[in-house]
């Protein structure tokens, strides 16, 4: 069983995470990993295209 309690060193798990976020340049989504963000912006710009 996990409790989840506000202890100080977790207090913001996810301010932290969205600190580091790519964007798209083609669509403008946003990614939280450089990885995920390459392999969008590959099947992106397939699919635009222009």
């Amino acid at each position: 069983m996990h409790i989840v309690r506000r202890v100080g060193r977790y207090s913001q798990p996810r301010a932290a995470v969205a600190r580091r976020i790519y964007f798209c340049p083609i669509c403008g989504d946003g990614y939280l990993t450089i990885d995920e963000l390459n392999g969008h912006v590959l099947h992106c710009a397939r699919t635009v295209h222009r």
